[in-house]
């Protein structure tokens, strides 16, 4: 994972029992360029769950510069972080 570059989000649901967060934290650790998201109350399908959160966070990443930053989210913490409330819109 640390031979990763590239801007990365590692979204994980505090509710996960399939991959729980401890482990996307980690993943988001050692990713130099990872910012890493919890959700309070989401489980393993982030996408069906949260739906508008998810996007939000892709267009954050998508419109983030290339130079390997992350522009923060409101109620995200930056890499390593975790933040247990769900994002508001």
């Amino acid at each position: 994972l640390w031979e990763i570059r590239c801007r990365t989000q590692v979204l994980a649901g505090a509710e996960d029992t399939l991959t729980p967060p401890r482990f996307a934290r980690l993943m988001a650790e050692r990713i130099s360029a990872a910012r890493f998201i919890e959700y309070a109350g989401a489980g393993h399908m982030l996408p069906l769950e949260r739906p508008a959160e998810v996007a939000g966070e892709m267009a954050v990443l998508w419109a983030s510069p290339h130079d390997g930053s992350l522009t923060p989210a409101r109620g995200a913490l930056a890499r390593g972080g975790g933040d247990s409330r769900p994002l508001a819109g």
